[in-house]
């Protein structure tokens, strides 16, 4: 069965230099993830998938949602055209 591994996941959103956690980030993460998470419940009712694993797709679908909200959000770097020194 597929194993994930949380520690390796969590240490690749470390590393992005784009991804900063601030309020933005953490209200994105939660509101995307009651969102997910009542339509994985409504989706799934017939089924018998576990409440835990609803949580937990909900969690990594609302981070996935706010790292790519960062990426979209980064700003261009301005390069100078002109010499410097004029």
């Amino acid at each position: 069965m597929f194993k994930f591994d949380y520690y390796k996941t969590l240490i690749l959103i470390i590393m992005l230099e784009f991804y900063n956690v601030d309020v933005t980030v953490i209200i994105i993460i939660v509101i995307s993830g009651a969102i997910i998470y009542k339509l994985l419940q409504t989706l799934d009712s017939k089924s018998n998938i576990n409440i835990v694993y609803k949580i937990i797709a909900s969690i990594l679908i609302a981070v996935l949602i706010s790292v790519l909200y960062s990426y979209y959000n980064v700003e261009p770097d301005v390069l100078l055209e002109t010499n410097y020194w004029e």
